[in-house]
């Protein structure tokens, strides 16, 4: 158990000091607001797509900057119009209605 303990401590040393790391990056200096409205552009319906073997994973695409860093997830997850574009063909039923809660009151594009 002791070691246990410990390894969960480092654990949450390696997060912090990766938290800390993203913090440096330049890009981090971009103000939230600027964040956000390049998140709303590259997730607009009427973007060009990228050449993939997977049209679905394509059209999710843009979901994957709510993953790079804590930082960009938490700029994703507080712009409701982030997730107001709704793929129908895109994504299930658990998905559909995970980005309805998301999308809060912005107006919808359901596609």
């Amino acid at each position: 158990q002791v070691i246990d303990d410990e390894i969960e401590s480092l654990k949450g040393s390696i997060r912090a000091l990766k938290s800390r790391r993203n913090s440096l990056a330049l890009i981090s200096r971009l103000p939230p607001e600027a964040m956000a409205a390049i998140f709303l552009f590259v997730s607009s319906p009427g973007r060009p797509m990228l050449p993939s073997s997977n049209a679905k994973h394509d059209r999710l695409g843009w979901l994957r900057v709510a993953h790079v860093c804590h930082l960009w997830r938490e700029i994703a997850l507080n712009q409701p119009r982030f997730w107001s574009h709704i793929d129908f063909a895109a994504l299930t039923s658990t998905g559909i209605a995970e980005m309805l809660a998301r999308a809060k009151m912005a107006p919808l594009f359901l596609e």
